[in-house]
């Protein structure tokens, strides 16, 4: 990697994207140039990683992207220094009983969440509170504004919400739509879940759930969703709301990327490129511009005003989450009118149907 002269202040210099891989192995993204650098733990080589150390969620530790966090499969959470391009220490934070599915942190506490449904805050220097839900959870998403406030949700575990400071009973809890025509229950299945910025502390929060709903729930005005709309035709795998809280952007089990309007959960469109199933979405701070990544082992950073792909970048490994950092990183500024664009990759590229008309040349590794 590279390193850092003392007398250069090197807080996240160049890295635009941090991609959490299969393997444990911490990438390093640029945009522009659509470079990566490979991290590991001291000591530690590409041969001793295994599946087991799988990167599954990530977080910074403050705004000033110093530090991040890193939650693998093994229970374990990682500490990544980026100033210094290392890792920065670990400990245990199931006892190697359960995977870790979500990671966050708040002014001084770390939350951390479990498949089983095990939600622990980690406040510094007091006692760790833990709530145990004993069910199959998919997702864990805390709130921008609301200190230790999280959302949860998994089959059959429908969306709750939990305070850190008051911890024994979620202080929301989803009511299921209601029955269909035959009467008959309608299933649940929280696969992803997002706060809507600046919703306050009876926020609005968007849901996506294994049977392609997209949901929008108000938790000042009801437990029911405002809306359930279908999108595609397989899981909803990744979702984030813009900055602005105009849009949700999702990504389901088929490699489907789409826009929807957050109000009415409606597709404004959808965005191409991506095959199999899309792990990770999210959406820059300021930049109309979001990160995708999946089991393709690309991460794709779309234009969302233009529709266009502004990079794709082949990771080698898939990857499950991504960190975009706060940084303006595009070279030149996005225009939302601007329709020329790079030249449209896909129109270069041949269908199935037609034999491509000259020899790929090998590449040498």
């Amino acid at each position: 990697g590279m390193a850092c002269s003392a007398d250069v202040p090197c807080a996240s210099p160049g890295i635009d994207i941090w991609s959490g891989s299969s393997l444990g192995i911490l990438k390093a993204i640029t945009v522009n140039d659509g470079k990566f650098t490979n991290y590991l733990p001291t000591g530690v080589t590409v041969k001793d990683t295994t599946r087991n150390m799988e990167v599954l969620a990530m977080c910074w530790e403050y705004s000033s992207e110093e530090k991040l966090y890193i939650a693998l499969r093994n229970g374990y959470v990682q500490c990544f220094d980026v100033n210094d391009r290392r890792f920065a220490g670990q400990f245990d934070a199931t006892g190697g009983a359960d995977q870790l599915i979500g990671i966050e942190k708040h002014k001084n506490a770390l939350i951390t969440c479990t498949d089983k449904g095990t939600v622990t805050f980690w406040p510094e220097g007091t006692e760790k509170v833990e709530v145990r839900m004993d069910k199959p959870t998919s997702c864990m998403r805390a709130s921008g504004t609301c200190h230790l406030q999280v959302a949860t949700g998994g089959k059959d575990n429908d969306l709750k919400i939990w305070d850190g400071n008051k911890s024994e009973k979620p202080v929301f809890q989803a009511k299921n739509a209601r029955n269909d025509w035959l009467d008959l229950r309608v299933p649940v299945w929280v696969n992803a879940v997002c706060f809507v910025p600046e919703t306050g502390d009876q926020p609005t929060i968007a849901v996506g759930t294994g049977y392609h709903q997209v949901r929008l729930y108000d938790t000042r005005k009801q437990r029911r969703p405002l809306y359930t709309q279908e999108f595609g035709e397989t899981p909803i795998t990744a979702l984030d709301v813009t900055p602005d809280s105009r849009y949700i952007i999702v990504g389901n089990g088929a490699g489907v990327i789409g826009r929807l309007d957050l109000r009415v959960g409606k597709v404004v469109n959808t965005y191409k490129g991506a095959a199999g199933c899309v792990t990770c979405v999210k959406c820059h701070q300021t930049l109309p511009i979001a990160a995708a990544c999946g089991l393709d082992q690309f991460v794709r950073v779309y234009n969302l005003e233009t529709k266009k792909l502004v990079q794709n970048i082949h990771t080698k490994l898939h990857s499950n989450c991504l960190l975009l950092s706060g940084r303006d990183f595009l070279t030149k500024p996005v225009d939302p009118h601007d329709d020329s664009g790079d030249e449209d990759v896909w129109s270069s590229m041949p269908t199935l149907d037609e034999p491509p008309t000259k020899k790929p040349k090998r590449r040498t590794k």
